[in-house]
């Protein structure tokens, strides 16, 4: 069983799918699990990133490493998404 777990980023390092959503450029990472305890494996990934501090690091990283703060927006429990929102330092 696939389960996904996805990540929509205003701006990413990584070059994945380019979209339009009301009007502001989003990109959008996705992480799959598969094989043996693949959801399992997905939730535990969510709540690490959720409750277990992983979200702090990813904030503080993307925010010193370019050239906009990153901050979380959006927690989707049901639907295991994320969505940062990206905005000029200043």
């Amino acid at each position: 069983m696939i389960v996904i777990i996805r990540f929509i980023f205003i701006i990413v390092i990584m070059n994945i799918i380019v979209f339009r959503k009301r009007g502001k450029a989003m990109k959008k990472v996705t992480f799959e699990f598969v094989g043996q305890d693949a959801e399992e494996m997905a939730q535990k990934f969510y709540t690490w990133f959720v409750d277990g501090g992983l979200e702090d690091q990813v904030v503080d990283t993307l925010s010193d490493m370019g050239p906009s703060e990153v901050e979380v927006v959006e927690i989707d429990n049901e639907k295991l998404n994320i969505i940062l929102n990206c905005k000029y330092k200043g």
